[in-house]
């Protein structure tokens, strides 16, 4: 009876140890988005930039002196993102097939990540100065 405890330990360890190896492969080989993805995955990017500079020019102007300093830094930042969006669309239009490795998949997924952080922030900060506006009206 103990032989078998011990049998049964060792294969559940064995088991366990694994899936634990299985899962930590399964991160390390996550898919990259291929070049059509990618280049989708840009555009849209782009055009979620393009309507929230289009919401800070409707607003810009009409608020406290604060309130439209902070929209302008806002508006600039978020239009600098927007040209590097424009490069990385460009690039991904203008590599082809032949010339797309992993370098440049890499440089471009890091490009969108990136950018998408920035924007994720610079909405946030917009967010806020939208909130202390209509508080302070």
């Amino acid at each position: 009876m103990k032989a078998f405890r011990k049998f049964l330990f060792v294969v559940l360890l064995l088991s366990a140890n694994l899936i634990r190896a299985e899962l930590s492969h399964v991160s390390d080989t996550l898919m990259r988005p291929d070049r059509d993805q990618l280049g989708v995955q840009l555009i849209q990017l782009r055009d979620s930039m393009d309507a929230t500079l289009k919401t800070i020019e409707k607003n810009s102007g009409k608020n406290a002196q604060i309130v439209n300093q902070q929209l302008d830094k806002n508006f600039k930042d978020l239009k600098a993102s927007r040209v590097e969006v424009d490069k990385a669309i460009d690039r991904v239009a203008v590599t082809d097939e032949e010339e797309w490795n992993v370098d440049i998949q890499n440089d471009l997924v890091n490009i969108l990540n990136d950018k998408r952080n920035e924007y994720r922030r610079i909405l946030e900060n917009i967010k806020q100065v939208f909130i202390a506006r209509n508080f302070r009206s």
